[in-house]
């Protein structure tokens, strides 16, 4: 038995797997049929606000807020869910980011910063 007090939750495009982080800091892999955690992603950096699984299922881009300022969230990590190697990793001073998806191969994201809006891509 587990202890997981999320506050992001995705789907594998297939249904096969739920990944699901929060408070704890930890990102769960989940098999959703039985429960079980199949794997899990330890020591994030922050809060775990949002989450997408790529179309492949082999990659995770996770938002991070913090645990003092909730509403300051300006990080931003892409994971690789089999080897749990980190391939992009995006701070930028200033930044409110704001919501992204899978578009692709690609992660879009968008960010704020002085009333202006601005989309990246991480690959």
């Amino acid at each position: 038995e587990f202890v997981l007090e999320p506050l992001a939750v995705a789907f594998s495009r297939d249904n096969k797997s739920v990944i699901a982080g929060g408070v704890d800091k930890t990102l769960s892999i989940i098999d959703p049929e039985t429960g079980k955690v199949l794997r899990t992603l330890t020591k994030q950096p922050g809060l775990i606000i949002s989450l997408d699984v790529s179309a492949d299922k082999k990659q995770v881009a996770v938002i991070y807020g913090s645990a003092d300022y909730f509403d300051k969230v300006g990080h931003l990590m892409l994971w690789d869910l089999d080897t749990g190697a980190v391939l992009a990793d995006f701070r930028k001073p200033g930044i409110t980011i704001v919501g992204g998806a899978f578009v692709g191969d690609h992660y879009l994201f968008a960010a704020a910063s002085d009333n202006q809006l601005g989309v990246w891509s991480l690959r």
